[in-house]
């Protein structure tokens, strides 16, 4: 209502100053007639006789001025033509020569006579006024688009400024609402003056006073709905609150005949929520408004009893420390290389340089191989690298400690560092442990030299974390896996022995691996004669993701035919052939080359 009350206020000022400039320069006439034609000048008129044609062209100069509110497209003009003083013939010509409202044209004209010509008398002059709104169809059209657009943001920020956000938000809303309605205010007030005041026009400056009126009744209205909704919303939630409630709230009301709610105090009951009920939705809108509760402006009884009982418990409880860092140990899901499809001989290496180092710790030691370390996965995005890090969890029985990079970073200094000595100190904690990164490129990427990298520093608190793991006389087994879709922008540090000692490839989802996901996305679904085969043949380069839109497109085409036909139709080989083409890789052929770059280089 404070937005509303200044609209109001600045507004009538402006009403009552664009009346004042219109009274003091309002001099155009409604008069379509209040036009005139000065012909002073007709006495300088010229005439051309061709004796060939026996013609004469006659040339004459006047100033046409347009004293009205409306703007002529063209004018005629009647002369008497006089040859030596004997009068040949009064005659009107027609010029498509207009003049807008206001102003004024000099200029010459000309006419031919038959017969010579010498000199001319003016008798009368009539121009054709085009209409109201063609003169002033752009004014009119841009003070309606100003004002829809005005109330619209006015609207806006109403319902913006009603959800209550948090403080951060409420300042920021704040700041832009007084930022648009001075923009409003100033735009609206001095266009029409400014532009009457340089040309004296008063019509555009009432068209401009319309779209103010325009907008205050605008904004009036959407103030009467907004009122008259509330009241509606607040009387239906009194009603339902007490048929939602039933016997419960009687029984308060019987138990409590004494209960005066205008004199109760809600602080005293906050706990009760029963009592809690007995008090009005404007009463509980009233002390969440004081104590700052955020979020009551469009509640029901019930919802606020709750928002209250619970922003209470919510003070009393200790502040839990917000962690840059999740490092949260956990077990993502039970799965297995088993459910991964195909991808024999990346699964066989994963097992080779993880499952068989972790389940024969003894037998690597005896040989003096190295137990845990560094594993670096990289692979077009979609290809299952994730999906192998937990595979490889539950295959050993290792703590996982899954890790997005995002959550490592942190604006303040050395906190990211920090972060990085804790992630390594959980893990050593445990017996086995996979420390795993995923995007890693987004940490680990290439150091400059000249700083400008934000992660400068936290390059060399990984190298120094990752010194050491995998050597045989740790207590614990440590593997740090890494995950990217772009190897090429890590540090070459980390690619170094000591560090991510094996680099594995993660290729697209061969023809076993296609046909397998197919199945698994397909297997719960009413299906008829599916060929796989054929399935996975179609869809060669594509990636997990790619093949599970397939699916979905599948399903979509199935459950479309069964909502027009009211029959459960199974997915057929014929949806298949009308998505087949259709459906696309979302695979990057310039990043396959580059990944098969970095493979030949550090296969």
């Amino acid at each position: 209502m404070k937005n509303a009350r200044r609209i109001y206020s600045v507004y009538g000022l402006s009403i009552i100053l664009i009346l004042i400039f219109t009274l003091l320069t309002g001099c155009q006439s409604t008069d379509k007639s209040n036009s005139f034609i000065d012909t002073s000048s007709l006495q300088y008129t010229e005439f051309i006789y061709d004796a060939n044609k026996d013609q004469t062209k006659v040339v004459w100069e006047a100033t046409l001025t347009n004293d009205t509110i409306f703007n002529f497209d063209n004018f005629s003009i009647t002369f008497k033509l006089y040859n030596q003083s004997n009068l040949v013939k009064t005659d009107t010509y027609h010029y498509n020569r207009g003049v807008k409202h206001g102003e004024e044209y000099t200029g010459s004209f000309n006419f031919y006579v038959d017969g010579k010509i010498d000199s001319i008398e003016y008798v009368s002059w009539t121009a054709n006024y085009i209409s109201f709104w063609d003169t002033y169809k752009i004014w009119i059209i841009a003070m309606s688009v100003v004002a829809g657009v005005a109330t619209l943001i006015y609207i806006i920020v109403m319902i913006v400024k009603d959800l209550e956000f948090e403080d951060i938000w409420d300042a920021t809303v704040e700041f832009f609402s007084n930022l648009v309605w001075v923009a409003i205010d100033f735009s609206i007030l001095f266009a029409g003056i400014i532009f009457g005041i340089i040309t004296s026009y008063w019509v555009p400056i009432l068209i401009v006073l319309g779209g103010i009126v325009a907008f205050i009744v605008l904004v009036l209205l959407a103030q009467l709905i907004k009122f008259i909704v509330v009241a509606i919303a607040d009387t239906i939630a009194d009603n339902i609150d007490f048929g939602i409630c039933g016997g419960d709230i009687q029984s308060v009301v019987e138990e409590n005949k004494y209960f005066d709610s205008s004199r109760e105090n809600i602080a005293d009951y906050i706990d009760d929520e029963n009592a809690l009920m007995l008090f009005t939705v404007e009463q509980l809108k009233e002390y969440c408004k004081n104590n700052e509760i955020k979020g009551y402006s469009s509640l029901n009884k019930p919802a606020l009893v709750d928002l209250i009982i619970h922003s209470k418990k919510s003070e009393t409880e200790p502040l839990k420390s917000k962690k840059n860092c999740q490092t949260t140990p956990k077990k993502i899901s039970k799965l297995t290389f088993d459910d991964i499809a195909g991808l024999d001989e990346a699964k066989n290496a994963f097992r080779e340089k993880v499952v068989y180092a972790f389940l024969h710790k003894d037998l690597y030691e005896k040989y003096g191989k190295k137990v845990g370390g560094g594993l670096l996965l990289y692979g077009l995005p979609g290809t299952g690298k994730t999906m192998f890090a937990e595979a490889a969890s539950n295959e050993t029985d290792s703590l996982f400690i899954p890790i997005k990079c995002s959550d490592i970073k942190s604006k303040w200094y050395g906190e990211s560092e920090t972060n990085v000595k804790s992630i390594f100190l959980k893990a050593r904690k445990a017996k086995k442990a996979i420390i795993f990164f995923d995007e890693f490129e987004a940490i680990g990427a290439k150091r400059t030299d000249d700083g400008n990298n934000l992660d400068n520093n936290l390059v060399p608190q990984i190298l120094a974390e990752m010194q050491g793991v995998g050597s045989n006389d740790q207590n614990c087994v440590i593997l740090v896996i890494a995950a990217t879709n772009k190897p090429w922008m890590i540090d070459s540090a980390f690619l170094r022995p000591g560090r991510f000692d094996e680099k594995i490839y993660i290729p697209l989802p061969d023809f076993a691996a296609r046909k397998k996901l197919f199945q698994l996305k397909l297997q719960s679904v009413p299906q008829e004669e599916l060929d796989y085969d054929y399935l996975a043949n179609i869809t060669d380069g594509f990636n997990c993701a790619d093949i599970g839109a397939f699916c979905d497109k599948l399903k979509m085409l199935a459950i479309k035919k069964s909502i027009a036909d009211n029959i459960e139709y199974p997915i057929t080989m014929q949806y298949v052939k009308e998505l087949e083409g259709t459906v696309k890789s979302t695979v990057s052929d310039e990043d396959i080359v580059k990944l098969l770059e970095f493979k030949e280089q550090y296969s």
